[in-house]
């Protein structure tokens, strides 16, 4: 497994990422990947909004019903109730199996999409690569889109080339951490004074708690709770245990 000990991404002396740090024209422009034939897998610690991305990329959320087998749709199944070979079958590989076959010469199959979130909590997380590897071996992914989110020090790496081979493409990437100007402009889309609460947070050294989607909002309801309008490390700390 490669070692992810150190952060994929520099952070600037308030922590948080430098503008020059993003990676738009690569991995961050996820609109612009394929709609199908591909995979892909965010890394990220809780809370860094791989949900989320995944939620604006396919209009779904853990709470929309899945299509049957052999309908198009977006499946969205979570690490946890992956626990053994039958909840697989029955969540994923049952909608893998109603694909044509690989050799199949009919037309275009229908598209589908299969949302894996929060991946590094599933019980047979060391067994997924060799399942996938079996439910992908002889089907048609020309129409299949397969978005993976999973902490970045769990992630099989083995997953990879499994999804490489069966799918057209397979891209792996780590969300990055928001910058200034994110955390501004997500302020200020809420309500607050983006410019005055950045200035709070940078005073308070919170920066590496504001660059986490999770956390700033956290940070958000502090500020927006303070009559000073200061953002509070031990108010923020508190709220995370809750």
């Amino acid at each position: 497994m490669q070692d992810r000990e150190d952060p994929p991404f520099e952070l600037d002396e308030n922590g948080l990422l430098p503008e020059s740090g993003r990676l738009d024209e690569e991995l961050l422009r996820l609109r612009d990947l394929p709609s199908a034939g591909m995979a892909l897998v965010l890394l990220g610690e809780p809370g860094t909004g791989k949900t989320t991305a995944f939620g604006q990329l396919t209009g779904a959320d853990a709470a929309t019903v899945s299509p049957k087998p052999g309908q198009s749709g977006t499946v969205w199944v979570l690490g946890s109730e992956l626990t053994d070979l039958a909840s697989f079958r029955e969540l994923i590989g049952d909608h893998l199996e109603a694909l044509p076959r690989a050799d199949s010469t009919g037309p275009f199959p229908t598209a589908l999409t299969i949302v894996l979130d929060q991946l590094d909590e599933s019980p047979m997380l060391a067994r997924l690569s060799r399942r996938f590897q079996s439910a992908l071996a002889a089907v048609d992914t020309r129409s299949l889109r397969l978005l993976i989110a999973c902490r970045s020090a769990d992630y099989p790496t083995g997953l990879t080339g499994v999804l490489e081979q069966a799918l057209d493409r397979c891209v792996v990437a780590d969300l990055a951490p928001l910058t200034r100007a994110d955390v501004t402009t997500l302020a200020t889309q809420v309500g607050v004074d983006g410019e005055r609460f950045i200035r709070a947070v940078v005073d308070a050294g919170v920066g590496v708690l504001a660059n986490v989607p999770l956390t700033l909002r956290i940070l958000v309801d502090a500020y927006r709770g303070s009559r000073t309008g200061e953002v509070a490390y031990s108010t923020v700390t508190s709220s995370r245990r809750l």
